[in-house]
């Protein structure tokens, strides 16, 4: 189920504004000197950036009147950084791996099966803790056929409006021939999805929640690589070693932060296989996912074969 629920409204700090009122510094001489190895160029920049933070935070308790959060230290930084490669070979890798099986032909009145173990709080608010099986058959090719939900138990028809967008959106329920469309180069996809539109949410963030959506969908092979690879080109990606998806299956993470929104994408630590994912709010978990199974069937209600 996509983490539509966990849509963040209101402002977000831009990091990246500038301060034109700091007064300039003095440039302090430098004797010259043989350079040094070409990794101190980066542990350097760190603490340039360490540094002017600290600054920036002194100015601001004299100025401001306020008592910043700490600045952050040359040791954050440079962890910062390694978090957000490793988060980058990660998704890499899983690329690789989603783009090597054969792609499934789909026809015109089939159905795309999704089941999982999922929990979402009511307007964004706090998660249940228990959660719930749902399984849902969605038209592969044309949403205005309808479709089905089974959910506490209950059937749910997908009805059909008279503005039925018969391809869906890249915000969610986009149909096979939909992702088949888009641009396989993964700077012209990621210049696609920031396109994507919810309201009040960055353009980054649309993006990897629209990533998300769609990978919890029965997607083509090069298409799902591609999109791991258009992820891994968001600045604000990071890993977390160590994360367990609603199932309770171990794994690792991609976690992407902005403002106090964070949103997890759970991958198996051996198969590289998307497993879930979390969304949190300040802290607070909205949403929760548990990928059990996803297909192509014949008719809505039809199970995959061997279930």
């Amino acid at each position: 189920m996509p983490l539509k629920e966990r849509l963040k409204t209101g402002l977000r700090n831009d990091p990246r504004r500038t301060w034109p009122w700091l007064p300039r510094l003095p440039r302090l001489p430098r004797r010259p000197g043989p350079p040094g190895p070409p990794w101190l160029a980066g542990i350097a920049a760190a603490a340039g950036a360490a540094g002017l933070a600290a600054a920036v935070a002194a100015v601001s308790v004299s100025l401001l009147g306020q008592s910043p959060p700490p600045p952050p230290t040359v040791t954050s930084v440079m962890t910062d950084a390694v978090s957000h490669l490793k988060a980058v070979q990660l998704l890499l890798n899983v690329a690789r791996v989603a783009g090597r099986p054969r792609p499934v032909i789909v026809t015109s009145h089939q159905f795309a099966y999704f089941e999982g173990m999922v929990s979402f709080g009511a307007k964004g608010g706090p998660a249940p803790a228990q959660t719930h099986l749902q399984q849902i058959w969605r038209p592969a090719t044309d949403l205005c056929a309808g479709g089905l939900v089974i959910e506490y138990g209950q059937r749910y028809s997908l009805g059909v409006t008279r503005k039925c967008p018969d391809r869906g959106q890249l915000q969610a329920n986009p149909t096979y021939p939909l992702l088949r469309s888009l641009p396989a180069d993964p700077q012209a996809l990621l210049a696609t999805l920031r396109k994507v539109r919810y309201p009040g949410v960055p353009a980054d963030e649309a993006a990897f929640s629209a990533i998300g959506n769609i990978q919890e969908s029965v997607v083509p092979p090069d298409v799902s690589a591609a999109l791991y690879r258009a992820a891994a080109l968001l600045p604000e990606i990071s890993v977390k070693p160590s994360a367990y998806d609603p199932a309770g299956r171990p794994g690792v993470a991609v976690s992407f932060i902005i403002g106090g929104a964070e949103e997890q994408w759970i991958f198996n630590t051996d198969t590289l296989q998307l497993l879930g994912e979390a969304g949190f709010s300040n802290g607070v978990m909205t949403g929760e996912s548990a990928i059990l199974d996803r297909a192509i069937v014949d008719r809505a209600g039809e199970l995959p074969p061997g279930r």
